[in-house]
């Protein structure tokens, strides 16, 4: 304020420079002004996956599953085309075959035998349960499935050694199917049981395969409201 009249010195100034007149400031509230997410003329940039439109979550689900899909595929192709005897996840698979062992062994030497296998299904299967049951998430659950079938691969070629025991051992040098199948009266048959074995998980595979490449090509809605629902939780 101007002592002498009274008058704002900021209209003084801007009438002695021949300048347009200053506009009124908005009183002040404390609060921040909102800021918009985007013009009102174009889209603005995602910050969540609630604002990624549903071609966009489409393209998205298919990105994020299809490399595991071509990695399922490459594993079925292996067994059950090219007839490869050990492919990577074998590896995760003899892990739990060697924990199974040692979970079962409170139940004599028939149930700490049949352990090892008990193990490797024991693990697929709970997931495929869980993941159907309690997520109701029916990409994953197939996926586990795919996994069990696989796992037959293995205890099929296990069986059909039974009788013969030429592949290495891993945890002892007792042949878990040899000793089983020989209690049983059954070392005879190990072959054909270990083949019924390998055809079973070779079909459970390319089933499973199959109905995950459909459901990664065409989710439906629900699969995509559920994983907007695990991106809210991951937030």
């Amino acid at each position: 304020m101007c002592p002498v009249c009274g008058a704002p010195i900021e209209a003084q100034v801007a009438l002695e420079l021949d300048l347009p007149p200053p506009r009124a400031r908005p009183p002040a509230t404390g609060a921040p002004a909102a800021r918009t997410s985007g013009s009102t003329s174009g889209r603005g940039a995602a910050t969540s996956y609630d604002d990624i439109d549903a071609p966009d979550r489409r393209l998205m689900w298919r990105v994020t599953r299809a490399p595991l899909v071509a990695l399922l595929g490459w594993f079925t192709l292996s067994h059950v085309a090219l007839h490869h005897q050990w492919v990577f996840i074998d590896n995760v698979n003899l892990l739990f075959h060697e924990a199974g062992h040692v979970l079962f062994s409170w139940g004599g030497e028939a149930l700490h035998a049949l352990g090892g296998t008990l193990g490797q299904l024991l693990w697929p299967g709970g997931l495929a349960a869980y993941f159907w049951f309690r997520r109701r998430d029916r990409f994953a659950t197939a996926a586990c499935v795919w996994w069990f079938g696989e796992n037959f691969m293995g205890i099929g070629r296990y069986m059909a050694d039974a009788a013969f025991e030429e592949l290495p051992l891993v945890g002892g040098n007792i042949h878990d199917w040899h000793f089983l199948f020989g209690r049983w009266g059954l070392l005879s048959s190990g072959q054909e049981i270990g083949r019924a074995f390998r055809v079973t998980g070779g079909a459970v595979m390319i089933g499973a395969l199959a109905v995950l490449a459909l459901w990664t090509a065409a989710p439906r809605p629900a699969d995509l409201v559920r994983d907007a629902d695990d991106a809210r939780h991951i937030e």
